[in-house]
């Protein structure tokens, strides 16, 4: 899933995990009564994690809540199709 991969789901939840030499990350999706949370933990490996995260930081933070809201929507379109 976008270079992710799924490392563990349940009923209404996944986690994605991707990790390189210096950085390990994971998202946590949940996806409840018609709402998404989102939730990234990061571990740095090594000192240059810090640095490269930092900027790519502001990326994901732009990026994210669109993301949760297009998702929303297509779980409320899916709910209402028959």
């Amino acid at each position: 899933m976008a270079g992710w991969r799924i490392a563990e789901r349940g009923e209404g939840w996944i986690r994605l995990e991707a990790a390189s030499w210096f950085l390990t990350g994971n998202l946590l999706v949940e996806a409840t009564d018609g709402r998404v949370s989102l939730g990234t933990f990061l571990r740095y490996d090594r000192r240059l994690g810090r640095s490269v995260w930092h900027p790519l930081s502001a990326v994901h933070r732009r990026l994210a809540p669109g993301l949760l809201r297009d998702a929303a929507a297509k779980m409320n379109d899916q709910k209402l199709r028959p």
